[in-house]
């Protein structure tokens, strides 16, 4: 390959990706539950809050319902220091892993693959990807996004350890399985079976079973990754029983939170994914790629692909996510067959080239659409804080109660904030939100009279006005400060 070609071709890709993944990334609000969670346990991390650096916390108490080691956490408290107590800061390091994730891709298939095309293509489906492109994906704060780049790290060393028998490949190997499990628990673990199979079914890799460092390698990192448990049972007591009934076992034989579906459900999942499906009209080379390819790697990654397909659908917990790791590999595969496709220089490899050439434009437009709220996404929708207003309003001198309805996570995303600042803001709820924990709810409404307290939507209003006498006070946005003059007569 040209030397020209070898570098404006990974920069091109590069550029397209970070223009994807960055354009308007601290925009909207944080979507509530998860994202926001993590955004309020990052600050609390980073501010101080937290009273152990191996203990995330949510609303100032131990989070034993986001049971996950810490290491997303600490990424996020670390943007949030150097960076702002922003959305922007809470989803940049997801943003930077997918980044990572592409370059990642490039390089393996650079060395391994025969060119970059595979890479290109597992990128343009990792980004046309409705759903990755959305919630617990490329752009959001949650697990998901450094999850995977730590996975498809581990194919690319053991590849490469396989192909090279160099000890630092095996390490690098072994230091993503265990930054993958800090990232997000067992999860972390869930391409090794894929891993083990292909090495019994490689003849390279049968050899490589027979060393003892690859043993060694493998378990130093899951007693690496073990260890987190007890360290953190010692500070934070419970917390195993919490992991217990939040995690292990329990998503596998139960459909926890009402996430349940059939066995092919994450076929279902990619194959209408609102970015993706024209993309899986490449299925067919592919799948003859594999049939015909001697390329160690692009099995490596149809076996473990396969594995993981196997594994998640067999759990009873369902969710859309989940299916995420198969993204950039089965873009690998895709691309392979489409190079298998390309490679012959006659008028259907041309017809070919310029086929793909117009789907890419129409996928990649329709993540641009996406970008802007032209598209749809699955478990997505717009997550409005009118409550900021009171929150930063300078007339609604703090301390004040701020009446919130149900869980409200982005809420106390905003009140960490105003936390670090020094405005002294106690939440309460109409409604009892369900937990901050297993086994902890927040407070309820607790209110007096005499006390001022900020109501931001209609119907935190009425449950105010059916039971006070109010007096306003200041208005912010949708927000009233009102003063409780005392209990309303019965009727």
């Amino acid at each position: 390959m040209p030397r020209a070609t070898s570098i404006l071709i990974p920069l091109a890709v590069l550029l397209l990706a970070g223009t994807l993944v960055f354009y308007r990334l601290g925009v909207s609000e944080l979507q509530p539950f998860d994202e926001a969670r993590r955004g309020t346990s990052a600050i609390e991390m980073a501010y101080g809050t937290a009273d152990h650096f191996l203990v995330p916390t949510y609303a100032g108490a131990p989070d034993h319902w986001g049971t996950k080691p810490p290491l997303l956490i600490w990424l996020q408290a670390t943007s949030v220091r150097l960076f702002g107590m922003t959305a922007f800061a809470v989803r940049l390091p997801s943003a930077l892993a997918t980044l990572g994730l592409i370059a990642l891709l490039l390089r393996w298939c650079r060395r391994d693959w025969g060119g970059y095309l595979p890479a290109a293509v597992a990128a343009l489906y990792l980004l046309s990807s409705a759903d990755y492109l959305g919630n617990h994906g490329a752009r959001s704060g949650d697990f998901d996004a450094l999850l995977i780049f730590f996975l498809v790290a581990q194919l690319g060393f053991i590849h490469r350890f396989r192909c090279t028998g160099a000890p630092a490949q095996l390490f690098l190997f072994g230091l993503c399985v265990v930054l993958a499990g800090y990232t997000k628990g067992i999860a972390g673990c869930f391409f090794l079976p894929g891993i083990g199979l292909w090495l019994l079914l490689d003849r390279r890799g049968r050899e490589l079973l027979t060393q003892p460092r690859l043993y060694l390698v493998g378990l130093a990192a899951l007693a690496l990754i073990a260890a987190y448990y007890p360290l953190r049972e010692a500070v934070d007591p419970g917390y195993i029983a919490a992991v217990r009934h939040n995690e292990l076992g329990r998503r596998f034989t139960l459909a926890l939170e009402g996430h349940d579906g059939p066995w092919y459900a994450y076929l279902e999942f990619l194959a209408f994914d609102g970015g993706t499906k024209w993309l899986n009209l490449l299925l067919l080379p592919a799948l003859l790629s594999i049939r015909n390819s001697r390329n160690g790697a692009l099995t490596l990654v149809a076996v473990v692909a396969v594995t993981y397909l196997g594994v998640i659908s067999v759990a009873a917990t369902k969710i859309f996510w989940y299916k995420s790791p198969l993204l950039p590999l089965i873009g690998l595969l895709y691309g392979a067959g489409l190079q298998h496709w390309l490679g012959p220089r006659n008028w259907s490899g041309r017809l070919g080239l310029l086929a793909v050439i117009g789907l890419t434009l129409f996928t990649l437009y329709g993540s641009w659409q996406q970008l802007n709220g032209r598209r749809a996404v699955i478990n997505y929708v717009p997550a409005p804080a009118p409550y900021v207003a009171a929150i930063d309003a300078p007339d609604f001198t703090a301390p004040f109660t701020l009446l919130l309805h149900h869980y409200q996570p982005n809420a106390r995303f905003h009140l960490a904030r105003s936390q670090v600042r020094g405005r002294s803001i106690r939440p309460v709820y109409s409604k009892f939100p369900p937990y901050i924990t297993v086994n902890q709810t927040l407070q309820g409404p607790d209110l007096a009279v005499g006390e001022r307290v900020a109501v931001c939507t209609t119907r935190d209003y009425d449950y105010l006005a059916a039971r006070y006498l109010l007096k306003e006070l200041a208005q912010a946005g949708a927000c009233r400060l009102y003063r409780m003059e005392g209990a309303k007569p019965a009727d």
